[in-house]
């Protein structure tokens, strides 16, 4: 039965039915889903998501270039010619050339394929060494920029102080006319109308402080996003930026006369805009407190987007630091092998020169070309060995100066300061975009949860 006393139909009382089930199915969810959430909520970030799996695909990616060095051959033309020339002339001096002479012969062969693979050692550890100063003066570029934002973050510390007291300035001022006048009906006290010009006088004051701590946080902030642009700059892409030091001297001056004009202008809208609208002074006051806390926020917001920038930009420049010094230690460890080898070519020169002593005492030729010749291709073998660690060592240097390569901006190098990487606008409304994505995805199931003729719904009412 309805409300009005008459009988439903039947399709009505099966929809009621329908979105009761729904209505109440839903709130079972709601509440499951809830507590789920609080539980997931509780539990290790690594469980969640794949941190095992991103750490092993950085670590494959790095292993890449040694991986394809090791797929390749690396020894030169000129060192396998006399790698094999050394193997050769070792085994077969004892077939065409007297005693004597392989005695002196096939120790000199040996002491040959040390010296490649001695070679091999110099040019790798020279690479080592080099990576490693790049990654080092990487690292100390990159530590200056955040000392740098340290010294803008200090500088942007004091504006939001200053938006909290033109923000009660401003209270005070919408206050301060019904204060005054209840005083005087109360208690019969008239005070003098200037007070209503405290708060706003506060208010400009803070404004005027915000607006120049906001100049100071910006100037911080573009300073310390620009170190290291020059620095790892190459020699022909910073030719139109150069400034001479009379050129500097004068870009100083007028930065500093310009901080000085510009927080005097600071001072002016707010008085003036209360000047000139019409009513008492206390509607006077207000617009004008009112105004320097809408200046002060203004700075604020000023402040924080270049602050969101210089972050992203110095974190950039850390990430680069860090990687060259990633690909530095991965050439440390390619290199460290590189002694062992030169040391075991050297013991196989010193072994060669000792067997030879007992060649005449063989039997046959065979076995003296036999034993005589085993230490040198064991020596070239070694030299081969540190061959490969040895452009190991190359190609990452090479890969750790090309990521400290990436402080300078390569679409507009002539520019002091690199902000191609974030801009916070753009970024706060993609991250509006996401949100209204997720939105709607969450609003197209819980609908398609309530709705009870929903073709997806489970309620045995549903078509």
């Amino acid at each position: 039965v309805g409300i009005d006393g008459f009988p439903l139909d039947p399709n009505q009382r099966y929809a009621s039915e329908g979105l009761v089930a729904s209505t109440g199915k839903l709130a079972s969810e709601l509440v499951s889903n809830g507590a789920e959430g609080l539980q997931n909520a509780m539990k290790d970030p690594n469980n969640e998501y794949p941190i095992n799996q991103a750490l092993q695909k950085i670590e494959n990616d790095i292993m890449t270039l040694d991986q394809v060095v090791g797929n390749r051959a690396q020894i030169s033309t000129l060192e396998f010619g006399v790698l094999a020339t050394t193997t050769l002339t070792a085994l077969f001096s004892p077939f065409l050339l007297a005693t004597k002479v392989v005695e002196v012969l096939v120790p000199s062969m040996a002491a040959l394929s040390a010296a490649v693979g001695i070679s091999a050692e110099y040019v790798g550890k020279v690479s080592v060494a080099n990576g490693k100063e790049i990654a080092a003066t990487a690292l100390m570029a990159a530590a200056e920029a955040e000392v740098g934002l340290a010294s803008a973050e200090r500088a942007k510390a004091v504006i939001p102080l200053s938006v909290g007291i033109s923000a009660t300035a401003t209270a005070f001022a919408l206050l301060a006319p019904a204060l005054l006048e209840d005083l005087g009906v109360r208690y019969g006290v008239i005070l003098v109308t200037e007070l209503y010009l405290v708060p706003p006088v506060f208010s400009v004051l803070a404004a005027a402080i915000a607006g120049l701590a906001a100049q100071e946080t910006t100037a911080l902030a573009r300073r310390a996003s620009s170190i290291g642009n020059r620095r790892f700059a190459q020699a022909n892409s910073i030719g139109n930026s150069w400034l001479s030091a009379s050129e500097q001297v004068t870009k100083t001056s007028f930065q500093i006369g310009s901080k000085w004009s510009n927080f005097a202008w600071a001072t002016l809208p707010a008085p003036l805009l209360g000047a000139l609208c019409p009513g008492p002074i206390s509607f006077k006051c207000i617009v004008c407190a009112a105004t320097a806390a809408a200046q002060a926020a203004y700075y604020l917001a000023s402040a924080e987007y270049e602050l969101a920038r210089t972050m992203d930009a110095v974190a950039v420049k850390t990430r680069s630091a860090a990687l060259a010094d990633t690909y530095a230690n991965q050439g440390a460890r390619s290199g460290a092998i590189l002694p062992f080898t030169s040391a075991l070519a050297a013991l196989c020169a010193a072994a060669t020169a000792a067997v030879v002593e007992v060649l005449p005492l063989l039997p046959s030729i065979e076995l003296e070309a036999a034993v005589g010749g085993i230490f040198p291709v064991l020596g070239a073998l070694f030299a081969s060995a540190a061959s490969v660690s040895k452009a190991r060592c190359e190609v990452d240097a090479a890969a750790a100066s090309q990521a400290a390569d990436s402080f300078a901006d390569r679409d507009n190098k002539d520019r002091e300061v690199e902000y191609q990487n974030l801009e916070p606008v753009r970024g706060v409304f993609n991250l509006i975009k996401l949100t209204a994505r997720a939105i709607k995805r969450v609003a197209g199931t819980v609908f398609s949860k309530i709705n009870p003729f929903g073709r997806n719904n489970n309620s045995p009412y549903a078509y």
